[in-house]
């Protein structure tokens, strides 16, 4: 569906200059695929501009690690653009025996692309990569990231639509076949651990489906909803309460919505056939992440940066589990009140740097880490991180969760 020519093979590096930055006061960037081709920014009025890529098809879109670029899959490379100036950067990739349709980040700065047939894992440069975990021969239209377990999850598009959960070692632990066909977008919703997955085909199946941990899908948008009648990607945004942005590229008009827990469906933009919704992404979205691989003892570093709270004050926890989570005035902490929650909030000789003010920028003027203890080597004790920003003594956002994997 996505796929054009081939780009050239290889580990090459190329940079070039898009058409323009992030236009202030925007949302959400959208991957457009066809006819244009890179970035197209809305509010919730509409379209508030567009960012051209050199690319084949502009297929998957999300934030980095620190919330200051934009990161897009196209066929066999990856194209790094930077929020502020528009500046984009080309990764080729070196296996080109099938392209990609879709890439994410993982939380040991690497990032995964699936392809027909296979998961391949890239190390923080997007360029080398290897096979991470072999699927079913098909395509694999989409996948996400697992807060859950730190591992993926891979969606297939043709033959028998199933969605795979893999776990951070490759291995596939648990298969489900979605109703209907055409399966072509997920993410992992932090609320409660489950996988959200878009699918079109039919007006009776065409919409936004819940996969639990248990692995029962569940519709829970209606049947024959036109803003859903080709949803082909969903991003869950943390905050207050559950919210899915979703794209649709058939016929004009193509939509973007959101959609709540409940299955309503806000229609965000109606777009012309000029753009080809494939994915799109809340902007600073992901503020807090874990940076490289945590090991006993040693330090664990983070990415943070939360441009829309810049000069406010910041308060970090840590917890064995991303929920039930833990309302905090109008927001909710994606963590549990456990005794790891406790000790992050009182042992500032471990939790460095937990509590403290961000710059002009958005980023910490102290950087936050953790004194890892030894004796907690080949464990694998899995941990989730978030937290709150406030300015005059009011709670203004709650951060993403992060998680990570201390061996």
């Amino acid at each position: 569906m996505k796929r054009l020519s081939l780009l050239a093979a290889g580990l090459t590096l190329a940079v070039g200059t898009a058409a323009a930055q992030t236009p202030a006061g925007s949302l959400y960037a959208l991957a457009s695929f066809s006819s244009y081709q890179g970035i197209v920014f809305f509010d919730n009025n509409g379209q508030t501009g567009t960012l051209n890529l050199t690319t084949a098809s502009s297929d998957s879109i999300e934030m980095s690690r620190d919330n200051r670029s934009y990161v897009v899959t196209d066929t066999n490379q990856c194209v790094e653009v930077d929020v502020a100036t528009g500046t984009a950067t080309n990764f080729a990739w070196s296996n080109t025996t099938s392209t990609a349709n879709w890439g994410c980040l993982g939380e040991n700065d690497d990032y995964w692309s699936f392809r027909s047939g296979a998961v391949l894992r890239h190390d923080n440069t997007y360029a080398n990569e290897s096979t991470f975990a072999t699927v079913p021969t098909g395509l694999q239209n989409a996948g996400c990231w697992d807060g859950t377990t730190g591992g993926v999850v891979a969606v297939a598009f043709s033959g028998t639509p199933h969605v795979q959960f893999i776990d951070p070692n490759g291995n596939i632990t648990m298969t489900v076949a979605v109703p209907g066909s055409l399966c072509s977008g997920a993410d992992w919703n932090p609320f409660d651990g489950s996988i959200m997955v878009s699918r079109f085909s039919s007006a009776s199946t065409s919409g936004l489906y819940k996969i639990d941990r248990s692995g029962l899908a569940t519709s829970i948008t209606a049947a024959g909803l036109p803003e859903l009648l080709t949803a082909n990607s969903v991003e869950c945004r943390e905050g207050a309460s559950e919210e899915y942005l979703v794209t649709d590229f058939g016929g004009a008009p193509r939509h973007i919505s959101t959609v709540d827990a409940a299955g309503n469906v806000t229609s965000v933009a109606n777009t012309s056939t000029t753009w080809g919704p494939s994915d799109a992404c809340y902007i600073n979205s992901r503020q807090l992440w874990t940076a490289g691989t945590w090991t006993s003892p040693g330090t664990g570093n983070f990415y943070f940066n939360a441009p829309q709270n810049a000069n406010e004050n910041y308060f970090l926890a840590a917890s064995f589990s991303h929920a039930p989570g833990i309302p905090v005035g109008a927001n909710t902490v994606h963590l549990a009140a456990d005794p790891l929650l406790f000790l992050s909030i009182s042992a500032p000789s471990i939790f460095q740097n937990f509590a403290g003010s961000l710059d002009a920028t958005g980023s910490p003027t102290l950087p936050p880490s953790v004194n890892i203890p030894a004796g907690l080597s080949g464990l694998g004790i899995r941990v989730f991180f978030s937290g709150i920003t406030i300015s005059g003594g009011v709670v203004t956002s709650a951060l993403n969760v992060c998680g990570t994997i201390v061996n």
